[in-house]
């Protein structure tokens, strides 16, 4: 009887050993999905992640210990790919950007301007910093696809050429590669914008006479690095692993520096990717597109006769002004904003249906 009741005891003990592995191997310590993942959502042509969580934050402790980067993607980060995959195979391109809780406003403003744009929002893929920009999003827009970083590092503005923001585009850098190394085809831009039409088709029909379709930045000879058409091509791989290359390395420069710190004007993914572009790294081949249908910030500036007179833009970006406060004022001024926040927030119907009709 002892006998039996010790190989009872034994048993019991190795099948809770052998649950506890399956469980600590399935769900890792550094990621997690939300539990608002509901994978029958992969069988809609276009899937919704309603909260799809994971950390990156290990990734910037671990720059600080080691001089190498790990790029192992986790099981969940996987998913998060594979939901890329979906949306790229299904609509032809992936609309990829970046928000934290202080460019939530301009998000939304964006996703009223393109919401009456045929399938734009099944097309986007938003990362934000934080749970509450991506439960906010995804509950007022459920057909775009949120997926959030668990890091509260990104908080409040992060003014261009300060640390803070520059360590948000390492991370934006960071997992742009894993779609391109993921066969994913990608439009890589920024919310702070206005869409007067989807540019999509248009580029779409013009993916084939380069490996990225790009804009100049006004009166530079620099490429504009918010406004990427990527095609998957071994040569984009290549040259958007050195930048990340790059990038991490700056990550390490920085990692003592306060969010409001300056950074030179000459380190970040603009100027590293610029200059990779000049030297056409890895044979990459770049064609900018017309500076007239996809404008900058210069286009607020120029006289009303002369903005009348060029060709209808597919879109405008709000740059060349700093500070989200003075963006916003621009935005309204000139019927390019669309969201009232008023309360719980909602879309302003007629200031979108101005820019159509």
């Amino acid at each position: 009887m002892k006998i039996q009741a010790v190989r009872t005891l034994l048993l019991v003990t190795i099948f809770v050993i052998v649950i506890m592995c399956i469980y600590f191997a399935l769900i890792p310590e550094s990621y997690y999905l939300s539990r608002h993942f509901k994978p029958k959502n992969l069988t809609q042509g276009f899937p919704v992640v309603k909260d799809a969580s994971f950390s990156l934050s290990r990734w910037g402790a671990a720059l600080t210990n080691s001089s190498s980067v790990s790029r192992k993607v986790s099981s969940d980060m996987k998913t998060s790919i594979q939901i890329a995959r979906d949306i790229y195979h299904t609509h032809g391109v992936v609309l990829f950007t970046m928000v934290n809780d202080a460019f939530f406003p301009f998000a939304a403003s964006w996703c009223c301007n393109t919401a009456p744009m045929n399938n734009v929002h099944h097309r986007a893929l938003f990362l934000t910093t934080d749970q509450m920009t991506g439960q906010r999003l995804s509950h007022l827009w459920p057909n775009i696809t949120v997926v959030t970083l668990n890091s509260s590092q990104y908080a409040g503005s992060q003014e261009y050429s300060k640390a803070g923001y520059v360590r948000m585009m390492v991370e934006r850098t960071r997992y742009i590669l894993h779609l391109l190394e993921a066969g994913v085809r990608l439009l890589l831009f920024e919310v702070d914008c206005v869409w007067l039409s989807d540019p999509v088709p248009a580029l779409l029909a013009r993916h084939a006479e380069g490996d990225i379709l790009a804009t100049k930045v006004t009166d530079l000879d620099v490429t504009a690095g918010g406004f990427l058409l990527l095609n998957p091509t071994k040569a984009t791989v290549k040259l958007w692993r050195h930048l990340t290359d790059k990038m991490d390395s700056l990550y390490r420069r920085l990692q003592n520096s306060q969010d409001a710190a300056d950074v030179s004007e000459a380190d970040n993914d603009q100027q590293y990717f610029t200059l990779l572009v000049r030297k056409k790294f890895a044979g990459v081949r770049v064609v900018h597109l017309p500076a007239e249908l996809f404008p900058d910030g210069k286009w607020y500036k120029l006289p009303a006769s002369e903005r009348s007179s060029k060709p209808r833009p597919f879109l405008i970006n709000n740059n060349w002004v700093v500070g989200e406060a003075a963006k916003m004022r621009r935005a309204k001024r000139f019927g390019h904003w669309f969201w009232n926040d008023e309360g719980k927030g909602s879309c302003n119907s007629t200031a979108v249906d101005s820019l159509f009709y």
